[in-house]
């Protein structure tokens, strides 16, 4: 009885940590093409970009179904957040926006500034902040892809 009690909540602390669907998916069954829209973290620029600012004007623009690039983009895509109260959604200076679509739907999509990202979680959006640890992968991850599109 009391092995199985002990299995039991082995099996429960696994399950709890399987329900984070972020982690486990990967992308590269669920989404048929992704769209990167890109400036440099380093960049300077005398305006504020938007989100469709960034679509126009971005330095660094592809659009990949290439299974393994989506994996990857979507995994350097941070799963924590710490969510801020300033800035709004709408007043971020947008550095990467990626959208990542199932035939023409778009499935979900990651904007990021300098030092805050969007989550979306289905129901509503958070701004979280972003760490440098997570920019610098980000920026690793983009320069490396970009490069092979």
């Amino acid at each position: 009885m009391f092995k199985s009690a002990i299995s039991i909540a082995f099996a429960a602390v696994g399950l709890v940590g399987c329900d984070r669907a972020e982690v486990v998916d990967d992308g590269a069954g669920r989404y048929t093409h992704v769209d990167v829209h890109y400036r440099s973290f380093d960049s300077l620029a005398p305006v504020s970009y938007s989100k469709s600012d960034l679509v126009s004007w971005a330095s660094v623009k592809f659009s990949t179904d290439d299974a393994a690039t989506i994996g990857r983009l979507n995994s350097v895509i941070p799963s924590q957040c710490r969510q801020v109260r300033a800035p709004v959604e709408s007043s971020l200076d947008y550095y990467l926006l990626v959208e990542f679509f199932d035939g023409d739907r778009l499935k979900k999509e990651f904007g990021a500034s300098g030092l805050h990202f969007v989550k979306e979680d289905g129901v509503s959006e958070r701004v979280c902040e972003l760490l440098p640890g997570d920019r610098r992968q980000l920026a690793e991850v983009l320069a490396s892809v970009s490069a092979a599109n």
